[in-house]
Formats: C-alpha cells, structure tokens, sequence
C-alpha cells in the first residue's frame, strides 16, 4: 500500500491519492516493512505525501513531523532524511 501512496505522488494523482490515504490512514502509527527484512519507514511518511498531492500542507507538515519523530527515535537516519527532504521538496519549508 505504502508503494502505491508513493506511485500516487509521484503522479501528483490527487484521487487516487485521496482513496489510498483513506485505506493507510488506520496503520499511521506503524511502520511499513517489505517481508521482515526491508523497512520502509513510518506510515505517517507516506501519508505526508499523500496529503500534500491532495494539496492539504498542515496535514502533511503534522505527518511528516510525526513521521521524523518515529525515524529520528528509531535512529533511522536515511529515512529521517528522506522524510526531510520529501517535505522540502513538497512544501518549500525546511522540516527540523
């Protein structure tokens, strides 16, 4: 599901991306993996960018936020960094 939200943004598809977050919403708090050996970060990452392709940029501040706060207490660097660099690209703000 996590590899549709980021096909969805990537294609700044604004209906799909609303039907997807719909479905992720629920699983905001956990982290996406691919089988048990490749972890994919926090739901909330995604949803990020789901929110801004919906054009909704406080959402996607808090799940991005939210999400870096997961990344940065798991001590996931990359992803901390992906997730910053996803909410620069998407917002223009600079995320801490």
């Amino acid at each position: 599901m996590v590899m549709l939200a980021e096909i969805a943004a990537l294609l700044r598809d604004a209906v799909r991306a609303e039907r997807i977050y719909g479905l992720l919403s629920p699983y905001a708090d956990r982290n996406a993996q691919l089988v048990f050996a490749i972890h994919l970060g926090s739901v909330h990452d995604y949803l990020g960018l789901l929110a801004s392709t919906m054009d909704r940029p406080r959402v996607a501040a808090d799940h991005f936020a939210k999400a870096l706060e997961r990344q940065v207490a798991m001590n996931a660097r990359t992803l901390a960094e992906r997730t910053r660099a996803a909410m620069l690209e998407r917002s223009g703000q600079p995320i801490a």
